[in-house]
C-alpha cells in the first residue's frame, strides 16, 4: 500500500497493513477493556501505525483541576542507572510541589502504548521519559496533550523537550582514550541493538569513526558483539552483568584478537572484569576495560572502572525544572493556537580514567 503525499491515513489503511479488522485496530489503540488480543497482533497494529504514519488520537485529560502528579517512564527497576535518576528527580519534584509516579514498561511496546491511557486515568500533569520507547508515536501522542520531557540521546525527536547527551561523543571519547593507550582491537559488548534505539548505535559509530580518522578500518578495530548476546534475556543490572561475563568468556575461548573490552554499561563492564579475573587475566596489563555510566560502585577501590560520566542526577533535576516550567506555561496559555516552546539541553560527556585502562602488555610507557 502506497500513501500519496498529503493523503490522510485511516484506520482502514492500518487494518489492511496489519491484516486485521478495523474494529480490532480501534480496540487495540483505545485499550478497550473487554477485548484481549495476542501480543503479536498488537505488535502488527503498532508497526502498521508507525510505518504508515498514523497519528493515534491524543489522550483527553480531565479538566477538573491538576493532580500535580508527574509520571516517570523507565524501562527497568533493576538498573541502578535509572533508580539514581528517579531518586534525584523525585527530590526535585517535591521542591516544586509535585508528586511522582514511576511506571516501568520493560521496553514492552504494549506497555508503552498503555501509558496514554494511564496518564488519562490518573490526570497526570506531565511526563518524564528516561529512555527511547519502541514507538516514537507514544511520546508524540502524550506531548500533544501533556507537557513531556525526554531524557535520552541527542538525536531524540526534535518536537519534544529533550535533556540529552550525544552517544556519538561518548563513543569518540572512549575510542580516543584507548587509542592513545596503543589499543587497536576493541570489543564492544552490550545488549542487542534495536534499529529504533539510536543511543548504542551512535556510541558504536563514534568509536569506529575515531579509528577511521586515524586511517584505520573502524569496523575491524571496534567489533560489536551485541547480537551474540541475544539469547540472554534477563534484564536489569544482573542481566547486563551476565552479558558482560558470558560474552567475555566466549571471546576468551575463541582467542579473539582484542586488547580492550568496552561495556555498553557499567554493569556489563563488571561482568567483563569478573570473567577476565576468573581466567587469571590481569586488568589492565592483559586487557583494558571501560564502562559507560559512572555508577557509584565504579569508583569503589576494588573496582576502579574507567567510564563515562552521564551526569545522571544533574540531568534529572534539569529535566524536572524544564517539565514544571512547561506544565505552568501550558496551564497559563490563553491562545490554544500559540506554538508550544521546546527546550533542548545537551550535556557534554566526561571520561573518568581509573585503574581498569592502561597500555597493553609489551608497549612503552611513553
Amino acid at each position: 500500500m502506497k500513501i500519496k503525499a498529503g493523503e490522510k491515513v485511516t484506520l482502514k489503511m492500518v487494518a489492511e497493513r496489519a491484516g486485521v479488522s478495523v474494529s480490532a485496530v480501534s480496540m487495540i489503540l483505545s485499550h478497550y477493556k473487554n477485548a484481549s488480543f495476542p501480543e503479536k497482533t498488537k505488535r502488527r497494529v503498532l508497526d502498521a501505525c508507525e510505518e504508515l504514519g498514523y497519528e493515534v488520537k491524543p489522550i483527553r485529560v480531565r479538566a477538573e483541576g491538576s493532580s500535580r502528579l508527574i509520571v516517570i517512564m523507565i524501562p527497568s527497576y533493576r538498573n541502578p542507572f535509572y533508580t539514581n535518576i528517579i531518586e534525584a528527580a523525585t527530590e526535585r519534584a517535591k521542591k516544586h510541589g509535585y508528586s511522582v509516579m514511576t511506571v516501568c514498561t520493560e521496553r514492552d511496546p504494549g506497555e508503552e502504548n498503555h501509558i496514554l491511557s494511564l496518564c488519562r486515568d490518573v490526570n497526570a500533569s506531565g511526563v518524564l521519559c528516561l529512555y527511547q520507547p519502541e514507538y516514537v508515536s507514544v511520546l508524540r501522542g502524550i506531548h500533544r496533550e501533556l507537557p513531556l520531557v525526554q531524557l535520552y540521546d541527542a538525536t531524540a525527536d526534535s518536537e519534544l523537550n529533550v535533556i540529552s547527551m550525544d552517544g556519538y561523543k561518548v563513543g569518540w571519547l572512549i575510542a580516543e582514550h584507548l587509542y592513545q593507550l596503543n589499543h587497536r582491537k576493541i570489543a564492544y559488548i552490550g545488549r542487542p541493538m534495536s534499529e529504533r534505539q539510536s543511543g548504542q548505535y551512535r556510541r558504536l559509530e563514534g568509536m569506529r569513526d575515531y579509528f577511521r580518522k586515524q586511517g584505520l578500518d573502524g569496523e575491524a578495530c571496534v567489533k560489536s558483539y551485541d547480537k551474540e548476546a541475544g539469547h540472554l534475556t534477563d534484564k536489569g543490572m544482573q542481566g547486563n552483568y551476565e552479558i558482560g561475563r558470558r560474552m567475555t568468556e566466549t571471546l576468551l575461548r575463541r582467542r579473539e584478537d582484542v586488547t580492550a573490552l568496552v561495556g555498553g554499561s557499567d554493569a556489563v563492564a563488571y561482568g567483563i572484569m569478573d570473567a577476565l579475573l576468573a581466567a587469571n587475566k590481569r586488568i589492565p596489563r592483559d586487557y583494558s576495560v571501560c564502562g559507560c555510566d559512572n555508577l557509584p560502585a565504579s569508583a569503589y577501590e576494588g573496582i576502579s572502572l574507567t567510564t563515562v560520566d552521564h551526569y545522571a542526577p544533574e540531568k534529572a533535576c534539569n529535566a524536572i525544572d524544564v517539565l514544571v516550567r512547561a506544565i505552568e506555561d501550558r496551564a497559563g496559555r490563553e491562545d490554544e493556537n500559540k506554538p508550544i516552546n521546546v527546550t533542548r539541553v545537551e550535556y557534554e560527556p566526561r571520561l573518568i580514567v581509573r585503574r581498569t585502562s592502561g597500555k597493553i602488555k609489551g608497549t612503552s610507557e611513553k
